[in-house]
Formats: structure tokens, C-alpha cells, sequence
């Protein structure tokens, strides 16, 4: 598996945290195990671009990604309809 960091975002004192009720988004690739196995280099460009697009669109959404592990992360919106926006 790539040597990809478990990020704890809660303990950085920069980032505002959602409180009360809370919405969380949890991602992971699957099938990953077979697919690291198969093709690790392609792995590592999956795994790179699901973080940049998932960390951006959370972002947007003004969501917080508070964990990455293996090739999923978790993040907490402040609103369920932060978590999961209508189309426009």
C-alpha cells in the first residue's frame, strides 16, 4: 500500500469544527486489496486523485476531513445538507 499519512485533522487548533448534530462522509475504493496487487503504481494515482478531489469537495462544502486511512478518509459537515448537496 502507498505510504500515505493517517491525518488527524481534529487535533489541529486551526481547523473549526462542526458541533451539535453533525453529518460524516466515509470513503474508501473498492475492491483496493485485488487492485493494490494488481497495479500498485495506478493505485497510488487513484488513491492521489480521490484525495484531491475528495478533500476539495469537502472543502467547498465546508465539510472537514478529520482522517485518511488506507485508501479512505472520513470528514464532518456541520449540516446534513453540507454532507450531501442538490445538484445544480
Amino acid at each position: 500500500m502507498a505510504d500515505r499519512p493517517t491525518v488527524g485533522l481534529w487535533n489541529d487548533a486551526c481547523v473549526q469544527r462542526p458541533s451539535g448534530t453533525v453529518s460524516f462522509l466515509f470513503s474508501d475504493i473498492e475492491g483496493s486489496t485485488r487492485l493494490w496487487q494488481v497495479d500498485e503504481e495506478a493505485m497510488r494515482a487513484a488513491v492521489a486523485l480521490h484525495d484531491e478531489l475528495l478533500h476539495g469537495v469537502v472543502a467547498e462544502q465546508g465539510g472537514v476531513v478529520f482522517s485518511t486511512m488506507g485508501d479512505g478518509l472520513a470528514a464532518a459537515f456541520p449540516t446534513a445538507s453540507a454532507g450531501a448537496p442538490n445538484p445544480p
